[in-house]
């Protein structure tokens, strides 16, 4: 049976992983089979452990619905765990629940949780309230510099070193200086930014923030060359030690529109924000015990629709 989930089922495995103590288990879309017959129904997030050598199992059903759930969800799980052998079940509503749901829910056991919103006036001592800002960029390669194992000849005019040829020792073609260097750029642009964005502080997003038209900076990429000569205009081929991209890096940091909730005894905040491609949310989540720290539960793209 294939297995079933989405964000809202993640986020709640994510932060019970978090929260459990040493030993528990946390399985999302997890499988039991009833106690007579062989049909297995599946579990949104299953919680297992022991307790002085018993086992001890907790199902979380979890419900991210516009509208409070009503006692026929709390009718359906009763329904479901009926023959599913577990010690508990909680039922977890982004929505909330109505007071008909949550009177039913207590009477026959079942742990109703919803997300409670944070708001200014009563924000949780325990916790610090953060911002979620997006960091918008763009990279362009603006020139290339190779480093030769021996000296040229001659120097090359830029208009005709661009296009010299790059071969192997064996004489192969790869290309020319300018497409050799703008794929090299192709292929790892994405880890160039990346390690330049480890190295960003608060006080740079606050920078960019600032900024109407956000930052430029440039960076210079360092690539060992491997089996790579230079063919000049005078047909002598120069050994490649080392390649060298300056790459133009345009940075913005945009504010998200942000919303806090308390789920259990942790902090979720939900950041969203419209790009070109459709929509783009993440969500951040606090634990008490470690107030200064933030976890990313989720980041996802939906596409905007035709």
């Amino acid at each position: 049976m294939p297995k079933r989930t989405n964000d809202f089922q993640s986020l709640i495995a994510f932060i019970e992983a978090e929260l459990a103590p040493a030993g528990m288990r946390v399985t999302e879309s997890a499988e039991l089979r009833e106690a007579e017959g062989e049909t297995p129904r599946e579990v949104d997030v299953l919680l297992e452990t022991e307790v002085n050598g018993h086992p001890i199992e907790v199902a979380i059903e979890c419900r991210d619905h516009v509208r409070p759930q009503t006692k026929g969800w709390i009718d359906d799980l009763i329904g479901k765990y009926r023959d599913l052998k577990v010690n508990q079940i909680v039922a977890v509503s982004r929505s909330g629940f109505t007071q008909d749901a949550k009177l039913k829910a207590e009477r026959v056991g079942i742990h109703a949780l919803t997300f409670e919103e944070a708001f200014e006036v009563d924000w949780p001592a325990e916790f610090i309230r953060i911002y979620i800002r997006f960091l918008s960029q763009s990279q362009t390669l603006r020139g290339a510099k190779l480093l030769f194992k021996s000296n040229l000849s001659a120097p090359i005019p830029e208009d005709v070193f661009r296009h010299c040829q790059i071969t192997t020792g064996d004489g192969r073609l790869i290309g020319t200086v300018e497409s050799e260097s703008q794929g090299l750029f192709e292929f790892d642009k994405d880890n160039i930014i990346k390690d330049y964005c480890k190295g960003l502080t608060a006080a740079d997003f606050e920078e960019w923030h600032n900024a109407v038209d956000g930052k430029t900076v440039e960076v210079v990429v360092q690539y060992k060359a491997t089996d790579r000569l230079l063919v000049t205009p005078d047909c002598d081929r120069i050994e490649i030690d080392e390649i060298h991209l300056l790459d133009e890096i345009r940075l913005r940091a945009i504010n998200a529109s942000s919303e806090h909730y308390i789920y259990n005894t942790s902090q979720v905040t939900f950041g969203s924000l419209e790009v070109d491609e459709g929509r783009l949310s993440v969500a951040v989540v606090q634990f008490p015990r470690e107030q200064d720290k933030f976890k990313l539960a989720y980041t996802k793209l939906e596409p905007r629709r035709a």
